[in-house]
């Protein structure tokens, strides 16, 4: 099994979720089906790109909305859950297990700390890094559906592209007493890179998008702690879209982009947006997400 198919199994084993993301799923869902309602062209073919378990997404009211629904994930496993789930087995449905970056198979990230521990030099390093950079700039996943879908949905993923593994596999070359100087290099060349990385996904998916179709996208901003002072003073402002996006355009301005950031970012200038908003997503009992989600055409 690939590094990165594992990593996302564990991410998708949570039994506690759905009945958590109650309020957000609707929320999520009603908004998403009133851009369908309200779309001129219909909607034949409908994609959810980074599927899971749907625990955010009610893919049976979804599923009303299009002639055939294609759930795409690394996880097969959480998409035949989410199928169970929602009461859609035999619908018209196609579950495309789907990895996004080229990785998951490949022999350069997977034995990356086992590589990286014979290598001390930051040239040698380079060498190998570019290797991976090569990989995800000649991949395009999903490519027999090119110019296919009417609606693509992405839910949260830019925050989970490679990085979060990477930060594991920072923490098992830490505790193996790797030069702390070539940690902090290949943190600072992943961070530079990572923009490339959401790039070519973006690019990706883009592809997969019928030029007169229509592009949801889900990123999660920022992340709280409940019990914080922080959070009791920015959670009133999601009633306000105007006052969330006043600390926004100011948090911007003082620390810059993130990831998540930067996913919506790259898309701007490539598509015209309809609307957005402001979302909590009640991740865990401790953490809260403030997510945006931008309908596009």
């Amino acid at each position: 099994m690939g590094v990165i198919k594992e990593f996302n199994q564990i991410y998708n084993r949570s039994s506690k979720r759905h009945d958590l993301w109650k309020t957000y799923r609707n929320t999520l869902t009603s908004y998403i089906i009133d851009k369908i309602d309200k779309n001129p062209n219909k909607i034949n073919n409908l994609l959810i790109i980074a599927a899971g378990n749907c625990d955010d997404l009610d893919i049976s009211k979804i599923h009303q909305k299009t002639t055939k629904l294609y759930l795409s994930d690394i996880d097969i496993q959480a998409l035949k859950k989410a199928v169970s789930t929602y009461s859609l087995i035999d619908k018209n449905i196609k579950l495309l297990q789907t990895e996004y970056t080229g990785l998951d198979k490949n022999n350069i990230w997977n034995n990356f700390v086992k590589t990286m521990i014979t290598l001390n030099n930051v040239d040698d390093i380079n060498k190998y890094l570019d290797k991976l950079k090569d990989q995800i700039i000649s991949y395009q996943f999903l490519s027999n559906y090119i110019n296919y879908f009417d609606l693509i949905i992405v839910s949260p993923i830019y925050t989970q592209l490679l990085f979060q593994q990477l930060l594991n596999y920072i923490t098992i070359l830490s505790n193996l007493n790797y030069p702390i100087e070539l940690i902090n290099h290949i943190k600072s060349y992943f961070l530079d890179f990572m923009p490339l990385v959401i790039h070519k996904f973006n690019q990706n998916v883009l592809h997969l998008l019928k030029d007169k179709g229509t592009l949801i996208v889900i990123s999660d901003i920022f992340e709280f702690k409940k019990d914080t002072q922080l959070y009791n003073d920015i959670s009133p402002l999601l009633n306000s879209k105007n006052s969330m996006d006043k600390y926004y355009q100011d948090y911007l301005k003082k620390y810059g982009f993130g990831l998540g950031d930067f996913g919506l970012y790259d898309l701007k200038d490539k598509l015209t947006i309809i609307s957005y908003k402001w979302m909590e997503w009640p991740f865990s009992k401790s953490t809260s997400m403030f997510v945006k989600v931008i309908a596009y055409n």
